[in-house]
């Protein structure tokens, strides 16, 4: 061996030395700070989550210019962002972990008489059946394994956020409602400053004459768009207290809504709003349907009967296959192509599935689809994934995330209930419960609605039918800020 390369390899060793010192060091001021500003470190991770988001965008310099005909090569991961998410990697990564270790130490401590897992215990075990069967056994088990360390980065952040978010819930949704009312403005700035980045010009869609879509600091229009919605959600949830602010956080998200031209934030939107307005005003207080929401909604059943015997389905298929709009909604704007494909994928490997590299660029190369980054599907996405047993344990973790939310509904005004609504309906097109990344807008509406549902189950159910609604517990002084009086 050289004398060069000696020394190359000395100085490697030294760098390499400085680093472990520095984050066994960073590691144990994070656990020494834990009792006096712990309560803390939840939020600041969502707020890290998306400084995440928008850091791999600024940093990308990509040029949305040729969207349309280069969709694969803007949702490539910016090179130019590598080094600053690393280090916001690592700081979530040791708030993750100091708040486990401390959650482990303290359960020793007080020899068993505190459990690690509280009531949140049923979602916490379930997530991490799912988590394992989607993640790990794949990486073992399906017919191509492969060990790809980044995506079990976000595991120690959602398991955290189930055993300790929920005591500090107020404080969790403030953070993570400003973080993406900052986005939303940020995005709005970038028209301006930035356009190259954030819109994409001679885009033909739903809205007569807009001709743009909006980026934003988004992975796409259709992360930007339901980033949005959830901003809404949390507003609704927990109102700013100033309310010029109010009004302009409410104005910037909605205008993000409509430039972004997210066809499923717009349907989910829909939705999300008509559950809350149910919730809001076609339920008593026992929880039962009144009388007059019973009969709007048989009006509108037997409306849509008499419009599906006066125009049958048949001829409102023909009506849409002869227009470009139309045929997108058919079609789903191509995604029945990628999901035949994934069921072919789940076929050829029923029990433990493809594996982890599916959807990598060697893969999409070989079906000569570039734009499909996933099966834009949840449960063919898991199915082609991880193959039967991925899709047991998503459907297992969906039913405990829902039954959490629905539990939560009452001190959120059916703010969870939406949300919930909003994170199924994309799993129709899109894989919003993917937890592969820490970056992502879906993986941020999952880590918000995982938060909620967590806290759900320290939620006392209704009582027998006829009892009133008890009395609630609220997670700290000031979270009358819910609407909800104590």
């Amino acid at each position: 061996m050289s004398k060069g390369e000696l020394i190359f390899l000395a100085m490697g060793g030294s760098v390499l030395s400085i680093l472990a010192v520095a984050m066994v060091l960073v590691f144990a001021l994070i656990m020494h700070t834990q009792t006096r500003i712990g309560r803390y470190f939840v939020p600041l991770m969502l707020a890290l989550c998306a400084l995440g988001m928008t850091l791999g965008v600024v940093l990308s310099g990509r040029d949305v210019r040729f969207a349309a005909f280069a969709v694969d090569s803007m949702n490539a991961e910016p090179g130019g962002a590598t080094w600053p998410n690393r280090a916001v990697t690592f700081l979530i990564l040791g708030l993750s972990l100091s708040i486990m270790v401390g959650r482990i130490f303290d359960s020793l401590k007080m020899s068993g008489s505190r459990r690690i897992f509280g009531p949140e215990k049923p979602l916490a075990v379930v997530f991490i059946a799912y988590f394992v069967a989607t993640n790990v056994i794949p990486a073992f088990m399906g017919e191509k394994p492969a060990f790809i360390h980044n995506q079990y980065y976000a595991f120690p952040l959602f398991l955290v956020a189930i055993i300790s978010a929920t005591k500090d819930l107020e404080l969790v949704i403030e953070w993570a409602k400003m973080a993406l009312h900052m986005i939303m403005v940020a995005s709005l700035i970038a028209l301006a400053v930035a356009p190259n980045l954030a819109l994409q010009p001679g885009y033909s869609g739903w809205i007569p004459g807009l001709d743009v879509r909006l980026w934003g600091l988004g992975s796409n229009p259709n992360s930007i768009g339901p980033l949005a919605v959830l901003a809404l959600l949390l507003e609704y949830v927990q109102p700013t207290r100033i309310r010029s602010l109010r009004l302009a956080v409410v104005l910037s998200a909605l205008v993000v809504v409509v430039l972004a031209q997210s066809k499923t934030a717009w349907i989910a939107a829909t939705i999300a709003a008509q559950c809350i307005l149910l919730y809001r005003f076609g339920l008593d207080r026992q929880g039962r349907l009144r009388v007059g929401t019973a009969i709007l909604l048989l009006l509108v059943g037997a409306a849509f009967s008499v419009a599906m015997m006066v125009a049958p389905p048949t001829v409102l298929l023909d009506m849409l296959s002869e227009s470009k709009a139309g045929n997108d909604v058919l079609t789903l704007t191509g995604r029945t192509r990628i999901w035949d494909v994934a069921l072919d994928v789940w076929m050829d490997n029923p029990i433990f599935g493809f594996g982890p590299t599916l959807w990598d660029n060697a893969f999409r190369a070989s079906i000569q689809m570039p734009f499909a980054m996933h099966a834009h599907n949840q449960f063919l996405n898991s199915m082609g994934l991880a193959g039967t047993v991925g899709l047991i344990a998503l459907i297992a973790y969906l039913l405990v995330l829902s039954w959490g939310a629905v539990r939560v509904a009452r001190i959120t005004r059916g703010g969870s209930l939406a949300l919930l609504i909003l994170v199924w309906l994309r799993c129709i097109t899109e894989t919003p419960l993917n937890i592969t990344t820490l970056f992502n807008g879906d993986v941020y509406a999952h880590l918000v609605l995982v938060v909620l549902a967590a806290r759900g189950f320290s939620e006392q159910p209704l009582k027998a039918k006829g009892a009133s609604r008890p009395t609630e517990q609220v997670p700290s002084e000031n979270f009358t800020a819910l609407g909800v009086a104590r």
